[in-house]
């Protein structure tokens, strides 16, 4: 990912829209849409009518300066997707439909979402593994909180298993904040060393984000 990062800014169009289309898969799946919000203002400008693969990780990071033609962009990957028999990419779509949506508060919207993502998901454990910390916070956001906890606990083993750091890192501070919630303060700690243990994984500090 960082050498996309390193050739976009000095990329004619047609190369930006090539780098992006070839790295979509990774940036949405390792959640490194992040990387791309630098560039935004660019990225707002480019033509994604054949390239609606370079569309999805391109327009969450539009969202970061201009929520409405972000969302646009996003819905018109999602519908194309939808209209072919790339299930893949659909539920990669819905995933970071569920995702601005919750960035927006609206979390049952989102969970509804993941809950398409799974259903279209070719492979399984990987959109579990993307899904699972933010269903925990929904069901939280319910109310849910013995939900919440497992789903969590189930989160942070799954990624712990596949050696992502990211949705490491994001499930450990989720889990030690429902177990703070019910007072359950030794276990919230290790979870917190667990996502921190991630946190320290992580080579490029840009990935580091939500660091407590």
């Amino acid at each position: 990912m960082q050498a996309v990062v390193e050739a976009l800014p000095d990329a004619d169009d047609e190369r930006a829209l090539t780098l992006l289309e070839d790295a979509a898969p990774v940036f949405v799946a390792w959640d490194l849409v992040h990387r791309l919000v630098p560039f935004a203002e660019r990225l707002r400008d480019l033509d994604y009518s054949d390239h609606l693969w370079a569309a999805m990780p391109a327009s969450v990071a539009i969202c970061a300066i201009d929520r409405p033609a972000g969302r646009a962009l996003l819905s018109t990957s999602r519908r194309h997707f939808a209209a072919t028999p790339d299930r893949w990419a659909t539920g990669l779509a819905c995933y970071l439909e569920g995702l601005e949506d919750l960035g927006e508060g609206r979390v049952a919207e989102a969970t509804r979402w993941w809950e398409q993502a799974r259903a279209l998901a070719e492979d399984p454990i990987t959109m579990a593994r993307l899904t699972g910390a933010h269903d925990a916070l929904g069901a939280y956001q319910s109310g849910k909180l013995d939900t919440a906890i497992a789903l969590a606990e189930q989160a942070l083993w799954a990624a712990e298993d596949a050696r992502d750091h990211r949705t490491q890192a994001v499930s450990g501070v989720y889990l030690a904040f429902f177990r703070i919630y019910v007072g359950a303060y030794t276990s919230a700690e290790q979870a917190m060393a667990r996502a921190e243990a991630a946190f320290a994984e992580m080579a490029d500090s840009e990935n580091q984000y939500e660091m407590p």
